[in-house]
């Protein structure tokens, strides 16, 4: 003999009670409050996925996870452009053709040239090529007439034309150490 399930619910269980149906829910158990509901409902309730609650430290986690990986192709993407410096010192020294001499060398992202020459004791520049870049950078005569009569007891000196800034010493045995920069407004 099968039972169909209206028959199924009517059989007691144990301790008593007949099984819950749509037209007979559960009542709630002495001295409790919760609401009962119905086998429909409750089978749905426990169909869905549960839910999962947040811990309170993963929202900042990955706030800050979202700002490192845009910040880095945001970095990433702006190296690869090459920024107009309006520097004057990389096209004098290519015009020269010692861009790549260790006695030229570019400082503080184009801003500044620092050049070491020749002297008795020490290799450096030859001074056609310092010359050739101090004309590239359009330095005045009376600056170039300083440097050419700078003296070892002089100690550094300076001066400034347009929008550049050059300090240098002098001694014969170490030559000219000049440091060429972008003037400071």
């Amino acid at each position: 003999m099968s039972l169909s399930p209206d028959d199924h619910a009517a059989l007691p269980q144990p301790g008593g009670q007949t099984a819950p149906t749509d037209e007979h829910p559960v009542p709630p158990a002495a001295g409790n409050a919760a609401p009962s509901y119905s086998s429909t409902a409750q089978a749905e309730r426990e169909d869905a996925a549960p839910r999962r609650r947040l811990r309170p430290w993963m929202l900042p986690a990955a706030g800050a996870l979202g700002c490192v990986v845009i910040g880095g192709l945001l970095g990433f993407g702006l190296a690869k452009v090459e920024w107009p410096t309006g520097s004057p010192f990389p096209g004098a020294l290519k015009a020269c053709d010692v861009a790549d001499s260790t006695y030229f060398r570019l400082g503080d992202i184009d801003a500044s040239l620092t050049i070491q020459s020749e002297g008795k004791e020490e290799v450096g520049a030859d001074y056609a090529k310092v010359a050739c870049v101090l004309q590239q950078l359009e330095v005045p005569d009376s600056v170039v007439t300083r440097m050419d009569t700078t003296r070892a007891l002089d100690g550094r000196q300076s001066a400034h034309w347009k929008d550049l800034e050059a300090s240098w010493t002098y001694h014969p045995d170490n030559g000219m150490n000049l440091l060429v920069e972008l003037a400071s407004h």
